[in-house]
């Protein structure tokens, strides 16, 4: 069967509880300290007490400038739809799509990232598998693409049918 040149299927993404509860509780005490920052801002006008409730916000924005929006498949590419920018993955680069079984990371240590914010971005390390790249909003349905350079990447759609989509 071909496919049509302008083929264009969207995957859906949200968070599972555990990231959503992680989220709330983070924007709760982001409000928190920046709330109680403004309020020692307000009383003794010195300015490095709104530092942390700056960084506090600034993580925030990036978070939810990262975090997946959609996975996008085309004919050539899967897109990963970010407010931050796309990320592009020519689907010839792939080797590989496999959706992952509970436990097959093993331990999972962030490098540099988010984790748990809105989702699981940016580099991690596995005790199983090495070092890889995650745009994940949640902690089940990870699709494992290998890219012709080994280089490892997390999905995680709602729907896993992209998993057998993507090395078609």
């Amino acid at each position: 069967m071909n496919t049509p040149i302008n083929f264009r299927q969207k995957y859906t993404v949200s968070m599972d509880m555990m990231t959503r509860l992680i989220t709330l509780v983070l924007i709760a005490i982001t409000i928190y300290v920046v709330y109680q920052q403004i309020v020692i801002f307000l009383e003794k006008k010195e300015m490095n007490t709104i530092f942390v409730g700056a960084i506090l916000i600034l993580v925030l924005l990036l978070s939810i400038a990262f975090k997946p929006l959609s996975y996008i498949l085309t004919v050539d590419n899967l897109v990963i739809k970010r407010i931050a920018g796309d990320i592009l993955i020519a689907k010839n680069d792939i080797k590989s799509a496999e959706l992952l079984k509970s436990g097959t990371l093993g331990t999972l240590v962030r490098g540099f990232g988010i984790g748990g914010y809105f989702g699981y971005m940016g580099s991690y390390y596995s005790s199983k598998i090495g070092w890889l790249t995650m745009y994940a909003t949640r902690r089940d349905n990870r699709i494992l693409i290998t890219i012709k350079d080994d280089k490892k990447i997390i999905i995680t759609p709602d729907e896993t049918t992209l998993a057998a989509a993507l090395i078609i």
